[in-house]
């Protein structure tokens, strides 16, 4: 199935930019690497089109943020 309308407005790779209300949680990890601050990564699945994101909030990393799942 092609991604929705909502999906393709997502900014990819930039933290903060938020997401759509169709997304749905499936999972979230929180994990600390050494001398750096935390970093959590969450799973997601839009319920309308059905594309797999990840959401990854790293202080450390300015391309984290949202990507796309390979299917």
């Amino acid at each position: 199935m092609a991604k929705c309308d909502a999906c393709c407005s997502i900014v990819m790779d930039r933290r903060g930019e938020r997401g759509h209300d169709a997304l749905v949680e499936t999972g979230s990890e929180k994990f600390s690497p050494i001398g750096k601050a935390a970093v959590t990564k969450a799973s997601f699945i839009c319920s309308t089109c059905g594309t797999k994101w990840t959401y990854e909030n790293d202080k450390n990393n300015s391309f984290a943020g949202w990507h796309e799942v390979e299917n």
